[in-house]
């Protein structure tokens, strides 16, 4: 988990390619608390939006040739992880760790750090998790070129309680930080943290 553009979605692809790990959800997933059990990732979403300068630079080895043309920052390629190789699982064990990574360039040695900074990590959930509930997103509506939108909150005293007990629970969980600037290199360090 992390912020947009620390490369998640690359470094879930690395994990798929290289360290024949299922895919169960990317971008978004949905998760379960279970009491005794705990938290378990039931579904979510099965593709990867890349972003074209990622695939040239970091995975060109896949052979991506239908590259539009405009920024390659912004612009995105959907992959079918089923057409690249990468299986679709699904969560037999529960959350084992947490981890907030960050993929960049300028990264100059791949880290791993141990423990969650509990306030500003309470801080991001609760963001995160409340936004949609609470119909903070930005609302979009096109119509007649038009931006614009509201989508009431759904929020509700249960739902926070619910929230904040996932949290409790995410913030008890192995959590680790992971920074460098070579995905293979993060992944190996991840995999080497958690198993």
């Amino acid at each position: 988990m992390e912020i947009r553009a620390a490369e998640k979605t690359l470094l879930s692809l690395v994990f798929g390619l290289y360290y024949n790990l299922n895919l169960i959800g990317n971008d978004l997933v949905l998760v379960e608390d279970q009491p005794v059990a705990g938290l378990f990732i039931r579904a979510g979403t099965r593709i990867y939006d890349v972003r074209q300068a990622v695939i040239r630079y970091y995975l060109p080895q896949l052979g991506i040739e239908h590259l539009s043309e405009g920024n390659p920052y912004e612009e995105k390629i959907t992959l079918i992880p089923e057409e690249i190789g990468i299986v679709i699982g699904q969560d037999t064990q529960g959350l084992s760790a947490v981890i907030r990574i960050n993929l960049h360039p300028f990264n100059d040695k791949t880290m791993i750090e141990r423990g969650a900074r509990r306030i500003q990590e309470v801080l991001r959930l609760r963001e995160n998790f409340a936004r949609y509930i609470r119909g903070v997103v930005t609302p979009l509506i096109l119509d007649n070129e038009v931006i614009g939108g509201n989508f009431s909150s759904m929020d509700s005293e249960e739902l926070v309680r619910q929230r904040d007990q996932t949290i409790e629970a995410i913030m008890s969980a192995n959590f680790i930080y992971a920074y460098g600037n070579n995905p293979k290199n993060v992944a190996n360090e991840i995999i080497n943290a958690v198993l």
